[in-house]
């Protein structure tokens, strides 16, 4: 809440701290995708639509939206980080 300013962004927290985890995701990858999924006119669908309405309702402007998107899923990707690292977390990828 105190980066995003808002409890809408609680999907990029988890996004963030995932990929901070396990490291499936760079940082720079999920940087990548918000930009592309925010920095340009999008068609989205169903429940997505009605999610980009309330998001436009309190982020007036895209650009700002993308920036507090990006902050979020970077703090969260280094708490992520940092708690595996202390914890000793490791992804495991199960042979085929």
């Amino acid at each position: 809440m105190e980066v995003a300013g808002t409890e809408l962004a609680t999907n990029m927290s988890m996004i963030g701290s995932l990929a901070g985890i396990t490291k499936c995701v760079t940082l720079h990858g999920l940087d990548l995708a918000l930009q592309e999924r925010f920095g340009k006119k999008y068609v989205a669908s169903g429940g997505t639509a009605t999610l980009d309405e309330a998001i436009k309702k309190k982020y007036a402007k895209k650009e700002m939206l993308l920036k507090k998107n990006l902050q979020t899923v970077a703090r969260a990707y280094e708490i992520g980080a940092e708690w595996a690292e202390k914890n000793h977390v490791e992804l495991a990828v199960a042979a085929a």
